[in-house]
This record gives C-alpha cells, sequence and structure tokens, in this order.
C-alpha cells in the first residue's frame, strides 16, 4: 500500500480526539504561512492595532499577532494592495505614492515590534524568524496599476521589500486582462508591458503571481516566466466554476514548471453566495 495510503488509513482507525492531536503536532512541526493577507489595508486606520485580538465579523479584518500565534500561523505575505483607477498618468502616479506609503506601513508595524514580528526579504530570513518564534512579515503587492506606466519602478518597490508582485487585478489594466472584468478582453492576456513586467520581475528575483489574471494572461505568464509562478490565492474550477479560478488543465501546467497554487478563502469564490 502507498505510504500515503497507509498514513490516510492509520488516521481513519485513530478516534477523533486522537486525530486533532495528530494534526496539530503536524501543524507544529511545519512552518505555516498565509500567502495573501490583506490586512494592511488596516495599518492606517485609526485605533486599530495588529498586536491585539479583533473580531472579523465587526472590522472585517483577516489576522493579527494574537490569532497567528493561536493558530500556529509562523508568518505571511502581507500585500500592498491598490485599487485600480483611471489609468491617465496623474491617477498612476497618485497609485505609486499611496503603494508606497502602504509599503512604509508595513515596515513600520514590524519595526515597531521587533519582538514579535520581522520583515523577511528572502526564505532563509524567514526561517531564522521562525527559529526566533518571531512571526516574519513578507511584502507583496497586489495589482501592478502603481507601476504600470514605468517598469523602473519596480526596482524602487524591490528596494522597499517587495519580493512577490501581480499584475493586475478585478479590471483590465495596462499590464494584463483581468479575470473578472466585465468588458472582457483587451490585450488577450498581458500587454506588451505585461511581457515586460515578467521579465522585470525574472531579472529582479520577484515572484510572479497569476492570481486575479485571465486565463490567458496567466498562460503566457506561465510560458514566459524563467521561475516558478504562484497563484497566491486562487480556486480550482473543478470545485466552483467561478471565472477567478483555474481548470486542472492550467493547474497541471502550474505544477509543470515548479509553480503553486494556494487556495483563496473568499466564499464568493468557493460557494454560490446569494
Amino acid at each position: 500500500m502507498p505510504t500515503r495510503a497507509l498514513i490516510l488509513a492509520a488516521l481513519i482507525a485513530l478516534p477523533l480526539p486522537a486525530v486533532a492531536q495528530n494534526a496539530r503536532a503536524v501543524h507544529d512541526r511545519a512552518v505555516v504561512l498565509d500567502t495573501h493577507f490583506d490586512t494592511p489595508a488596516l495599518f492606517g486606520r485609526a485605533g486599530w492595532d495588529f498586536m491585539q485580538r479583533h473580531s472579523p465579523e465587526l472590522d472585517g479584518s483577516q489576522v493579527d499577532y494574537p490569532r497567528m500565534v493561536a493558530g500556529g500561523v509562523d508568518g505571511g505575505v502581507f500585500t500592498i494592495f491598490t485599487a485600480q483607477g483611471p489609468r491617465s498618468v496623474e491617477a498612476h502616479n497618485a497609485a505609486r505614492d499611496f503603494a508606497i506609503y502602504r509599503g512604509a506601513e508595513i515596515r513600520e508595524m514590524a519595526a515597531r515590534h521587533p519582538k514579535q514580528l520581522g520583515l523577511a526579504l528572502t526564505a532563509d530570513e524567514a526561517l531564522a524568524l521562525v527559529k526566533q518564534k518571531r512571526r516574519f512579515m513578507i511584502m507583496s503587492m497586489e495589482n501592478g496599476y502603481p507601476f504600470a506606466l514605468d517598469l523602473s519602478l519596480m526596482k524602487t518597490f524591490l528596494d522597499l521589500g517587495v519580493r512577490m508582485m501581480s499584475p493586475v487585478h478585478t479590471t483590465n489594466n495596462d499590464l494584463a486582462d483581468s479575470s473578472t472584468d466585465a468588458k472582457g478582453a483587451e490585450w488577450r492576456g498581458l500587454s506588451p508591458a505585461g511581457r515586460r513586467f515578467v521579465a522585470e520581475a525574472n531579472r529582479m528575483g520577484i515572484m510572479v503571481d497569476g492570481s486575479h489574471a485571465s486565463d490567458l494572461a496567466l498562460d503566457q505568464m506561465i510560458a514566459l516566466s524563467r521561475t516558478p509562478v504562484i497563484l497566491s490565492h486562487t480556486g480550482s474550477k473543478a470545485v466552483f466554476n467561478h471565472p477567478r479560478n483555474i481548470d486542472d488543465d492550467r493547474l497541471k501546467a502550474l505544477a509543470a514548471k515548479g509553480g503553486v497554487i494556494q487556495i483563496n478563502a473568499f466564499s464568493g469564490y468557493m460557494i454560490a453566495v446569494p
């Protein structure tokens, strides 16, 4: 019998409390992270404290330090999310400034609580923080809007600490088509600038995140990227047929080049929501 089957059979044979205990033991031995925390959107809210426990029912928060400790979460990817807006030069400049400020807030959070948190720029730094019993913070960018008209700004965000970037969010932009834009495809995947974005990310050592991108844009990212592509918060169309999710063939193509998918916990992408 295959090893995984033996483990499964052994777990099935255990009483439920023993299964829970064994699962927690496995969990505690692993380095556990979430690859997409939207929580930095709350860092600038007056009176909101990441070091205090919050209720998602009251403030919509995904995580805070006490919940990370209670859940055995060693760290995560804290995102600089910039909502897509007008595609004028002025609007892009405002998005750039907003994203730099949000990145500074993430860095400030880590600096303000050095005994509990630490900014990780490499995998080794993240593992070192785990050994120190501190929670690691990796920075990402959701939506390439802040640098879409000037890819040299990617270096600015790299220097700020960003290690993962996605080109697009819920509507098309100057880099790529979105999976959920009601207007449909504009570029048939990546724009010329979007293709250069992938090349620049590879050159700089930035992980390419295909979450929110259209199917064709994801295909092109996987084909063009010289390093594995991540889907930091996506789902399977075989489980729930939603444009934000991807089909099995693309999952296999992603895996064939070393990529990984992390399942989105947003209910609207998992089940039919009234």
